[in-house]
């Protein structure tokens, strides 16, 4: 029997006023990080990515080249065109041989049903660099990351900040009031033993 490939939930966060990790707004990312995006894109080439439905049909449900694509749906009809379909994470990881790892890229039901099974989580933290480094407490919408529990240990804290864009709006209700620079850093998690 094959060894169980290493699961990796990777995700880009940012603050919502409510203080949750908000990694979106329906089924849209409230930001834009190229660089972010590159650093995905060379993290997940070669290796399965298993997301929900939601996250495949904001791709324009076309499957992320390069990738073996796993699209997760509780319809039993559901067909995602160059990818396979299963009902459950799960029956996804199972159904997963020869590989040393698999990638969880969203959206927030997924996340949330995908932390029992983890065994790394990969943030990239929108952050406000005047404010002691926190989150930055701008965004608005309605898909939240899951909390990371006392069972997860970080493993590379994310020192070094990135500028993502000097001139990102700031909004308030969804308008636009100012604009400043926006940073990030990637903080790597593992589940402890």
């Amino acid at each position: 029997m094959d060894k169980m490939p290493t699961v990796i939930m990777i995700a880009a966060v940012g603050q919502a006023a409510n203080g949750k990790k908000i990694i979106g707004d329906d089924a849209k990312l409230p930001w834009h990080l190229p660089r972010d995006l590159r650093f995905f894109r060379r993290l997940t080439l070669g290796h399965t990515v298993v997301m929900g439905r939601k996250t495949f049909e904001s791709f324009g449900k076309r499957p992320l080249p390069k990738r073996n694509n796993i699209v997760i749906s509780r319809n039993k009809e559901y067909v995602a065109e160059g990818c396979k379909v299963f009902h459950s994470i799960q029956d996804a990881i199972n159904n997963v041989s020869g590989e040393e790892r698999i990638f969880i890229i969203g959206g927030g039901e997924i996340y949330t049903q995908s932390m029992k099974f983890a065994d790394q989580i990969i943030l990239t933290e929108i952050i406000d660099q005047n404010k002691n480094d926190n989150l930055f407490p701008l965004f608005y919408g309605n898909v939240f990351f899951p909390e990371i529990g006392e069972d997860w240990k970080i493993v590379k804290p994310g020192k070094q900040l990135f500028l993502a864009s000097n001139k990102f709006p700031i909004t308030q209700k969804k308008q636009k009031v100012a604009e400043r620079a926006l940073y990030f850093r990637v903080v790597w998690y593992k589940r402890k033993k």
